[in-house]
């Protein structure tokens, strides 16, 4: 499963790097899955231990993850469990997968589209 996912990072251009928003105090990054049938498979499992019949087609899911930081003029990361649910946070919040989330979407259309068009 794990070389499976590899080519699809790779077809798709998905990175894991973390995208930083320093203008918002945050970052987020992808985390990926494959399900088959609806269902998450482990990283460490052979595509031959999953497939159950004839159905052998598999989904990416690509979910975004952000983070919230601040640091103090020592570098100290500081604790925002104040701002945790306030109007503030969720904005920031909601911006910072907005942004990531349209970054990945052009991403993986610029290679679905080269892949069409036998470019890759």
């Amino acid at each position: 499963m794990e070389q499976l996912l590899g080519i699809a990072r790779t077809l798709f251009n998905i990175n894991m790097d973390k995208r930083h928003y320093p203008e918002l105090g945050t970052s987020a990054s992808p985390s990926i899955s494959l399900l088959y049938k609806g269902q998450a498979q482990s990283f460490n499992k052979k595509i031959s231990e999953v497939i159950q019949d004839d159905d052998n087609s598999f989904e990416l899911w690509v979910k975004i993850v952000w983070r919230d930081y601040r640091e103090d003029s020592s570098g100290k990361m500081l604790d925002l469990k104040y701002v945790i649910g306030s109007e503030k946070h969720i904005n920031r919040g909601k911006e910072t997968v907005n942004r990531t989330e349209s970054f990945y979407q052009e991403k993986m259309w610029d290679s679905a589209i080269s892949i069409k068009q036998g470019i890759f």
